[in-house]
């Protein structure tokens, strides 16, 4: 994230939260599914892949330079 924001290729003020937030729209939802209902929900190949795009579209929305 250090990288890309020096680069200019994402706008964010700290790379460190923002590594966190990446991770968290990644995981957050397979991790609670696994945790919380492993036998009723359980998380498919298929499914983490919707997750990851989903996930890092958002991100990448959240944090692309404003001309981009």
């Amino acid at each position: 994230m250090e990288i890309l924001r020096e680069r200019g290729l994402l706008t964010v003020p700290d790379a460190r939260p923002a590594a966190h937030h990446f991770a968290g729209l990644l995981l957050w939802t397979p991790r609670n599914q696994t945790m919380f209902a492993v036998a009723a929900l359980p998380v498919d190949e298929d499914e983490l892949d919707r997750l990851v795009v989903a996930g890092s579209g958002a991100f990448l929305r959240s944090c692309q330079r404003e001309d981009a």
